[in-house]
């Protein structure tokens, strides 16, 4: 009877050993994969940050029904911006 539970013991300290094992063996795995990745995006992202063109329109105008606007001063800064006037049929 002793015996069987001084075995049982041992086969619980080498499976439990086992776990402590790999559960350590996972974490500092998935800590080195995670600085590989944290590398692989800092260099990523290091170089030139834009590589296509982008145009910044900061200058916003607020319209609102009913509200006055001059005109002209409206249709030269949409010109200005790039607009073009299209002709469309509305129903």
């Amino acid at each position: 009877m002793k015996e069987s539970h001084i075995k049982s013991k041992s086969i619980l300290k080498i499976v439990f050993g086992a776990i402590l094992v790999t559960f350590s063996v996972t974490c500092v795995s998935t800590l080195l994969y995670c600085v590989y990745l944290a590398n692989q995006i800092e260099n990523r992202f290091a170089g030139r940050r834009w590589n296509i063109p982008s145009t910044v329109y900061s200058d916003s105008t607020l319209l609102y029904p009913g509200q006055a606007i001059n005109h002209l001063i409206l249709m030269e800064k949409l010109k200005r911006l790039g607009y073009r006037e299209v002709k469309v049929n509305i129903l």
